[in-house]
């Protein structure tokens, strides 16, 4: 086993030889997936408040920061290539896994990420260790993006669902969730009192008022 700052990564888990994951099981690969990403992307995010926090405080400190290092958000959103991420985060089902290995190698390598190059890394990390029935959803209304386990099939390319309410339907009730941008892993049936917070997290006051109570949830890759 491998310690990630106090935390024992797990052993590789053997796929189910029939049916699917145990819930534990699943939530085992979600914080290891988080924890893997934490631990691979370097400065993390420039919408995270507290990934700011940690450059700005490094920088300001000159705590073995180096010259080329972002120091603000900024620099940290300098070291994002938005039309490849753009390009990579888009295209057909059958493409996913190429392109979502490839936006986790770019997001590695530049260091920094949001939500939906995290969420790569973490899919990525599921990919090298076996998983199947995970899939990459978007949710371009709350800005945001996450990654689903345990899934049966791959979920519809896009479905409505309340942001107040349950989570999509087609993800089934043995889903777990896993948010390396939110920091958090958790089974489907919490997702009512989830994900209002998610969001609130990934707009401003401002942004929320436009967002309807009905949002759509858009597969990104699956594999």
């Amino acid at each position: 086993m491998s310690s990630w700052g106090g935390f024992e990564e797990p052993q590789r888990l053997e796929p189910p030889s029939h049916g699917r994951y145990a819930l534990n099981t699943l939530l085992i690969y979600a914080e290891s997936a988080i924890k893997y990403v934490e631990n691979t992307v370097k400065y993390g995010s420039p919408n995270r408040p507290e990934d700011l926090a940690h450059i700005e405080g490094r920088y300001m400190r000159r705590l073995s920061w180096p010259a080329t290092a972002p120091r603000d958000r900024a620099g940290m959103a300098s070291l994002l290539d938005q039309v490849e991420i753009g390009r990579l985060s888009d295209g057909p089902l059958y493409t996913s896994t190429i392109r979502i290995r490839q936006l986790a190698t770019l997001t590695k390598t530049s260091g920094v990420g949001t939500c939906i190059g995290l969420a790569a890394v973490a899919c990525e990390y599921l990919l090298n260790k076996g998983l199947s029935g995970v899939a990459l959803m978007g949710f371009n209304q709350c800005n945001h993006a996450l990654v689903v386990l345990g899934l049966s099939s791959a979920p519809q390319a896009a479905e409505q669902f309340s942001r107040t309410g349950a989570a999509p339907r087609s993800w089934g009730s043995g889903a777990v969730i896993c948010d390396p941008w939110y920091y958090e892993w958790f089974d489907v049936s919490q997702w009512r009192r989830k994900f209002p917070h998610i969001v609130n997290a990934t707009l401003n006051a401002q942004q929320l008022q436009g967002v309807p109570d009905m949002v759509s949830a858009k597969c990104l890759a699956y594999f």
